[in-house]
């Protein structure tokens, strides 16, 4: 079921905020830079079961402009290459 919630409380957009950052903190560390992140390319998490805490977290999606970095020799890795 997909519903539109034009205003979330603060506690729960720091929920996404921090599930957001958490996402790309992995990304980074596996050498992926996204490099088109934007409210269209993330999802909220939202459990209907918890109406007191709704937000549960958030995902990346849609890693067509991703890019991948060697960390060793800062290079990167793009189809152009």
């Amino acid at each position: 079921m997909i519903t539109v919630k034009k205003v979330f409380e603060e506690e729960h957009c720091a929920i996404f905020a921090r599930a957001l950052l958490q996402g790309i903190g992995y990304c980074h560390s596996k050498g992926i830079i996204h490099r088109s992140i934007s409210a269209e390319n993330t999802l909220i998490e939202i459990n209907l079961d918890h109406p007191m805490k709704p937000v549960t977290g958030g995902k990346i999606i849609d890693f067509r402009e991703a890019i991948q970095v060697k960390t060793d020799t800062f290079e990167l890795n793009t189809e152009e290459n």
